[in-house]
């Protein structure tokens, strides 16, 4: 598979494919719904029961989206009342690790939002010589160190920080 340069600036952004992801799962009840699916086969009815509060009207239309999109697939059972299952289809199934790294990504950020009501938002953002490489924010180039001048983080203290 060829390397396309992935999520980056400077890409055609009428064309930009993480666009188009978040499109797929955009939508207040679909993350939920995606949820309530990693498990395996859920009844219409037990996912109403388990999405608190959404109509039935939006679940079908969410659900359909969903459908529509290749990421769930709908069974429908020919029994009086008809009986319909929904499941994750192997397209679904392979954004389980994206949402996984979208629910970690979302557990930093609320310690991040926690630390900032206590006075302490920039001691998280700022990298410490040592760990800005580990951290996934070293400057290009300079894998483990502070910035050079020049950079957003040039100038940077503690001291600074708190003021």
């Amino acid at each position: 598979m060829a390397d396309d340069g992935g999520f980056r600036a400077g890409h055609d952004h009428s064309n930009c494919k993480a666009e188009l992801a978040l499109k797929v799962i955009q939508g207040r009840w679909k993350l939920l719904i995606l949820r309530e699916l990693v498990d395996g086969i859920q009844r219409f009815s037990d996912l109403q029961r388990a999405l608190n509060g959404v109509s039935q009207k939006v679940l079908t239309a969410q659900l359909r989206d969903l459908e529509a999109d290749g990421v769930v697939h709908r069974t429908i059972h020919p029994e009086v009342p008809p009986r319909v299952e929904y499941a994750l289809t192997d397209l679904g199934n392979e954004l389980l690790p994206v949402l996984n790294s979208l629910h970690a990504w979302g557990e930093r950020q609320a310690d991040f939002n926690s630390a900032s009501r206590y006075g302490t938002k920039l001691a998280l953002r700022a990298p410490q010589i040592g760990q800005a490489q580990s951290s996934g924010i070293a400057p290009k180039g300079v894998p483990g160190a502070m910035p050079e001048s020049g950079s957003p983080w040039a100038g940077w203290s503690p001291r600074r920080a708190r003021s």
